[in-house]
């Protein structure tokens, strides 16, 4: 169960079990100290219920969205590279996916064919780890107590920041 801001504190919402119904694909969740009940597929407010503030509202899908799996403007932004950016990138950054590139680009054929080679090298990645029983460590994340709800949690190290990216795998 994942903590969210409620006010200053963290809480967990009760989650029923109509909480999803599938027609909308919604999801309800109530908050017994905020006495706020949240459909987080529209907006997203913060706060006691006499204060709240509206920290997120979902927008109106782009008219073409539909030739783009009904993405949002801001699901189609996501994987663009900025002018200066892939610089200061992990070599591992997703953005950096040749498959993803060549589908973005309508090269249907070379996206399957890199995909292909992609997951081949993992295969082989994952299989020699196994020889060598090294195992994998997350670069940027350590498993630990959150300390906003006290259950077990993939910590973020801050290590990221420092950009030394010299120990990241090859991936692609």
């Amino acid at each position: 169960m994942r903590c969210i801001g409620c006010g200053e504190t963290e809480v967990a919402p009760n989650l029923q079990e109509t909480a999803w119904p599938s027609e909308s694909h919604t999801m309800l969740f109530e908050f017994p100290q905020c006495a706020m009940p949240r459909n987080l597929s529209e907006f997203v407010p913060e706060g006691k219920m006499d204060q709240a503030e509206l920290v997120w509202k979902n927008k109106q899908r782009p008219e073409y969205a539909k030739d783009y799996y009904n993405f949002t403007n801001f699901t189609m932004q996501l994987n663009e590279i900025g002018e200066g950016i892939k610089e200061q990138l992990p070599v591992t950054d997703s953005r950096l996916r040749p498959d993803i590139r060549h589908l973005e680009n309508g090269e249907i054929d070379n996206a399957s064919s890199e995909k292909h080679r992609l997951e081949e090298k993992q295969r082989a990645s994952r299989k020699n780890r196994n020889k060598t029983q090294a195992g994998w460590t997350p670069a940027w994340f350590k498993e630990g107590r959150n300390p906003h709800c006290g259950e077990m949690d993939w910590l973020f190290t801050e290590d990221y920041w420092n950009r030394d990216f010299a120990k990241c795998p090859d991936i692609f």
